[in-house]
């Protein structure tokens, strides 16, 4: 059996049944108050064991919650490098002839929306406004 990784102050190392529980636990749409009243572990410790930030020794079990690979084993969520002018290819994000969204655009935002980008930097990043984002996040 392998070692667990201690916190910095010396805390008692989680089991591999704890860190196991803890991600069959985290889910999109579980409340983490909830996690942290189960489990007597702090919101940032669940979130660490949940992300793979800790305990990366333990392979990711059949129904376990997977993190998207942008944040997986990351300690806090960096932003994706934002590319250079010259590097930035123009997308139009309207038709010229109607208001409408183009497909590509609509698209580009939906991936962003499931990749678990906030809505106000997607909004930024398409010229939008956050309100018109939820909108399409609450639509099909």
């Amino acid at each position: 059996m392998s070692t667990a990784k201690t916190g910095s102050k010396g805390k008692k190392p989680l089991s591999e049944q704890m860190v196991r529980a803890i991600r069959r636990a985290y889910q999109p749409g579980v409340r983490l108050t909830e996690l942290q009243e189960h489990f007597g572990l702090t919101g940032a410790t669940i979130i660490a064991v949940a992300n793979r930030s800790t305990y990366t020794e333990y392979e990711t079990a059949h129904n376990e919650y997977e993190p998207p690979p942008h944040i997986r084993g990351t300690r806090r969520r960096e932003p994706p490098a934002t590319p250079t002018w010259q590097e930035r290819q123009p997308m139009p994000i309207q038709r010229t002839d109607t208001k409408h969204l183009m497909p590509e655009a609509i698209r580009a935002i939906r991936e962003a929306i499931d990749d678990g980008e906030p809505i106000r930097r997607v909004a930024h990043s398409f010229g939008l406004a956050p309100q018109a984002i939820e909108h399409m996040k609450r639509t099909p």
